[in-house]
């Protein structure tokens, strides 16, 4: 078994050789959309991730169907998520939701533009978006 101060030495190490390679998420900018108007019948609100090529856009209807598009603006991929009803409001299933907001909320940003962000709709977690260094990208939904 290794001693403690080993230990300490050696993950010291490694978290210093990664720091050219990753931002302090901490300091990186939590983005927040904008309601850009409706389409199709969906109201939509778009969050531009200018810094990295990336926009992700939260489509929403009065009966509560919610789509969520995910494009690297750089290869023009994109990939659309149907994601489940949203939790109901505490006040009561009567209540009308006003405003709608979606944030990126950086976990692990790389300078390379890769990283990992949590997804936020009005506060609450929708999932989870992982970007590669060559520019794949993957959200996973946030289990209920």
């Amino acid at each position: 078994m290794m001693p403690k101060n080993t230990i300490c030495a050696v993950l010291t190490t490694v978290a210093t050789s990664l720091m050219p390679f990753t931002t302090n998420a901490e300091s990186a900018d939590t983005a927040r959309s904008t309601y850009v108007g409706s389409q199709g019948g969906f109201d939509v609100h778009r969050l531009d991730l200018a810094d990295i090529g990336f926009t992700i856009e939260l489509l929403h209807d009065a009966a509560g169907d919610r789509v969520l598009i995910v494009s690297n603006q750089n290869s023009g991929l994109s990939q659309t998520f149907i994601l489940p009803a949203p939790r109901k409001p505490s006040q009561g299933a009567d209540s009308v939701r006003i405003q709608t907001e979606i944030e990126a909320r950086p976990i692990i940003v790389r300078n390379d533009g890769s990283g990992f962000y949590g997804i936020y709709e009005d506060g609450v977690l929708i999932g989870f978006l992982s970007i590669s260094s060559d520019g794949t990208f993957t959200f996973t939904p946030e289990e209920k």
